[in-house]
């Protein structure tokens, strides 16, 4: 049997105390997370993480991210040099081996999705971020309709 999950009004959603931002480059941040879905074998998280303003490091050697920004702006800067600006309503992707930073110019909320192959190691190294691969670029950039009620549909496949 297949069942969904849904969780209404991301912006909204109680994420739960803020904790330092450990891979913080320029000042004290401060972010917060809710794992809203993982996957039975662990390799596929969802949830929604929010940062204060500032810059930080971020790599996905363990797993690719796809992150949907609900709040807040933020640039991204890609190990290569190349900066792209985002902000609420668009959508990224972030291929597993990106390296790069985030500069969050204002306090920023994302829903993300994690996945890593089956091979990755997937224990705390899978978190929301918050190498080059085949000399793709740093980032793919796609845009989505924003609505005023953000939901997330997450279908549960039982197994």
């Amino acid at each position: 049997m297949i069942d969904f999950l849904v969780t209404e009004d991301l912006g909204a959603l109680d994420l739960g105390a803020p904790a330092r931002k450990p891979t913080s480059i320029d000042c004290e941040q401060w972010e917060a997370a809710r794992e809203l879905w993982r996957s039975k074998d662990g390799l596929m998280k969802i949830g929604v993480w929010e940062c204060t303003p500032g810059r930080f490091s971020a790599d996905r050697a363990a797993a690719s991210e796809t992150c949907h920004l609900i709040s807040g702006r933020v640039t991204l800067h890609g190990g290569d040099g190349k900066s792209r600006d985002l902000c609420a309503g668009d959508m990224l992707v972030l291929p597993r081996g990106w390296r790069g930073e985030w500069t969050i110019h204002e306090t920023t909320r994302k829903l993300y999705v994690l996945h890593a192959d089956a091979g990755a190691s997937h224990s705390s190294a899978i978190e929301p971020a918050g190498i080059e691969d085949d000399k793709r670029s740093m980032f793919t950039m796609l845009l989505i309709p924003l609505r005023r009620q953000h939901r997330a549909v997450v279908r549960i496949h039982q197994m």
